[in-house]
């Protein structure tokens, strides 16, 4: 989706005003359109490919991902998680990715004041949980249906196995609650596998 709506329609209407780029406006208009598809394609990579700091702990890392988003929208975000946590892949950035992808949700479709992250690690298990103040999401059926990002989230987490579990009260907020069994062999695969 992304591709399509974004990337593609920038490059399409591009290719038909490049007949027109000795006009001053146009060469203008092609510069900032050029300059947009730099940075949401820059974004874009670091939201499914975030950097991680080998130094930092993974707590570190999520802290870090989460005040970028909230230096953009200024809203409060926090993070309830033990220096301890330790995720080996393939788990550590998709749980990332997924903290984010529901962050940012929250931000944008919720308009929530508060998102309060938790992630907590028993045993063979990830528990992540992100709760925001806002209108309440997915009045229905069908709006759980039609949003991207959180097919998305759903995949990933299906992917890994766990389960996901959404509550929403309308003008009171939403709560999504994921499990996610780690699995040594599958860490085990995927070091071979690199």
């Amino acid at each position: 989706n992304y591709l399509h709506d974004e990337i593609l329609q920038d490059l399409l209407s591009m290719k038909n005003l490049i007949r027109k780029a000795s006009q001053p406006d146009v060469g203008r208009l092609l510069e900032e359109t050029l300059q947009k598809l730099m940075v949401s394609i820059r974004s874009q990579m670091q939201f499914y490919h975030p950097a991680f700091s080998n130094a930092l702990t993974f707590r570190e890392n999520l802290q870090a991902a989460l005040d970028s988003i909230q230096r953009e929208s200024g809203t409060v975000l926090s993070l309830d998680c033990a220096d301890t946590v330790f995720l080996i892949e393939p788990y550590a950035m998709p749980v990332c990715r997924i903290a984010k992808e529901l962050v940012q949700n929250a931000l944008k479709h919720a308009h929530a004041s508060q998102v309060i992250v938790k992630l907590q690690q028993e045993n063979d298990e990830v528990f992540l949980q992100v709760k925001d103040d806002g209108i309440g999401l997915f009045a229905s059926t069908d709006d759980l249906r039609a949003h991207r990002g959180l097919a998305s989230v759903r995949e990933q987490v299906g992917l890994l196995q766990g389960s996901i579990s959404i509550r929403a009260v309308p003008k009171k907020g939403t709560n999504i609650s994921i499990t996610i069994p780690m699995k040594g062999e599958e860490s085990y695969a995927h070091f071979i596998g690199r």
